[in-house]
């Protein structure tokens, strides 16, 4: 048995006998080998250069976007191993590629590991692995295709426009909105970019989603949106269907002239006659409390879904709504009799 060294790395063989020195040349393998009886020889390659494309590797080979290097392991049987690790070039180069210098390998088959990890020089979580097989000879510089397996994942986030999402969040009423799943690790680290999982909402009349997670709001209020992934992990975020533009005031009944006691109902709409309910950033207000008034007597009433309106003394008031924000407002007249 010797020990070999090669760039300063110390590789054990064993059952061999170097005949042309420590590094590349010839080595016989000892015993009856040969037909004669003599030793056969094994033909050492040259170094092997290795590169690997990041961008590549990120589009067709499902390494995770969060790799920032690369640890890749080169092993021949149990005779020869050897490990650089590959960093991310900056986001500023125009090169995606960065290429190794491994030691010598005898020619013939060996398997390449590669293993993505979150930091710099192999620091933080493995997020993904790879391993195939390449055949080394004299003079070649490889470029494995490999395909990357995700870490299993211990938790799922959402996200909205690269936007790790917190519990609750807000989309327009009839705006399409994408939500995103990742799987990340215990610490938080995405290890799985794209898991495979479904959607779901629990009140698709409020907010639906698609299989892809594009969540549209119908009507509004608030709703779970839930993703769970392949391996039962889930993750909800709760959903409030906002954004709505005042359209009108519906009153119920809707009349001008009332007689004194009466009561009324009123609340504002959108342009598809839809009950606004959230983002309530308006006014209710009375020109003459002793006219009309609201609720329990209150002649001003702010972020109210419905009113209720109560016809208090004879006379002439006006009911208005105003939208805090755009200033836009509605007015209805109101004629109260004295009853008969």
């Amino acid at each position: 048995m010797v020990m070999l060294t090669g760039r300063g790395t110390k590789r054990r063989v064993t059952g061999v006998r170097v005949v042309l020195g420590l590094t590349v040349g010839m080595v016989f393998v000892g015993g009856c080998g040969g037909r004669n009886g003599g030793a056969s020889a094994v033909s050492r390659t040259a170094p092997v250069s290795i590169g690997f494309d990041f961008s590549r590797a990120e589009t067709s080979a499902q390494l995770p976007s969060t790799a920032q290097s690369v640890v890749i392991t080169v092993t021949q049987g149990d005779r020869f191993t050897d490990t650089r690790v590959l960093n991310r070039p900056p986001q500023e180069s125009e090169a995606s590629t960065v290429t190794a210098e491994f030691l010598a390998f005898f020619d013939g088959d060996a398997t390449v590991n590669a293993s993505a990890f979150s930091g710099r020089d192999g620091s933080g979580e493995k997020v993904a692995d790879a391993t195939r097989t390449v055949i080394l000879g004299a003079g070649r510089n490889l470029r494995p295709e490999f395909t990357f397996s995700a870490t299993p994942y211990s938790a799922i986030r959402l996200l909205r426009n690269g936007t790790v999402l917190g519990p609750t969040t807000e989309v327009a009423v009839d705006t399409p909105t994408a939500v995103t799943a990742q799987g990340v690790t215990g610490s938080g680290t995405p290890t799985d970019l794209n898991p495979v999982g479904t959607w779901t909402s629990d009140n698709p009349e409020i907010a639906a989603v698609t299989n892809t997670g594009v969540v549209t709001g119908n009507n509004y209020g608030t709703v779970g949106i839930r993703f769970t992934g392949d391996r039962g992990i889930f993750a909800t975020v709760a959903v409030t269907v906002g954004g709505a533009v005042v359209d009108s005031v519906r009153f119920v009944p809707d009349i001008t002239t009332i007689q004194q006691s009466a009561v009324l109902t009123a609340n504002a709409t959108d342009s598809k006659q839809r009950t606004i309910t959230t983002n309530l950033n308006w006014r209710w207000e009375t020109s003459n409390a002793q006219v009309v008034n609201f609720n329990d007597g209150n002649a001003v009433v702010n972020g109210a879904t419905t009113v209720t309106i109560r016809a208090v003394g004879p006379g002439v008031a006006n009911v208005t709504l105003t939208e805090t924000n755009s200033g836009k407002s509605f007015t209805k007249t109101f004629n109260v009799v004295p009853v008969d």
